[in-house]
Order: structure tokens, then C-alpha cells, then sequence
């Protein structure tokens, strides 16, 4: 295993702490956690990019006008997907 050394502001350190006493894991393995999932998952560093951007401005996206772009760009990819063999 290797050692990384992270900096945190005084308030991100306070809601990891918060978060891994609610977990019941240290500070550390919950951390390691979180990158580890991160890396592993795409929408969970969005997602978490998108709350941090609405706790920062209030402004949140249409759920409606994200639900059709997620609709289309899913027609567009099935649509290019080779047709199934019978």
C-alpha cells in the first residue's frame, strides 16, 4: 500500500470527519473509500460536482430538460449499435 498525504480545508476535513463517524469507518479508510468508488464511477464525481455547484449558487437543472438530452443521446446510441443476430 502506498501513503498520500491530502490537504483539506478546515470545512472539507470537518464533513469527511462527520461522514466517516456516521459510517462508523476512520477517516482514512472512508477517504480511501470515496476515491477508490470515485475512480471506479464516473456519475458519482459528477454528481457530487453537481451538488457542490448547487449548494455554492442555488441553480439546479430542469429535471425535465436533463431527463430528454439523457433520452436522446440513449436513442442516438442505440440507434448506432449494430442490429442483433438471429
Amino acid at each position: 500500500m502506498v501513503e498520500l498525504t491530502l490537504t483539506l480545508s478546515a470545512e472539507h476535513l470537518a464533513l469527511l470527519r462527520a461522514a466517516a463517524d456516521e459510517a462508523g469507518e476512520t477517516i482514512e479508510a472512508f477517504a480511501a473509500r470515496l476515491i477508490a468508488n470515485g475512480l471506479r464511477y464516473d456519475e458519482w464525481a459528477i454528481t457530487e460536482a453537481r451538488l457542490a455547484e448547487y449548494d455554492r449558487t442555488g441553480v439546479a437543472e430542469d429535471a425535465e430538460v436533463v431527463f430528454r438530452e439523457v433520452r436522446e443521446q440513449l436513442k442516438t446510441r442505440l440507434a448506432e449499435r449494430p442490429a442483433p443476430a438471429k
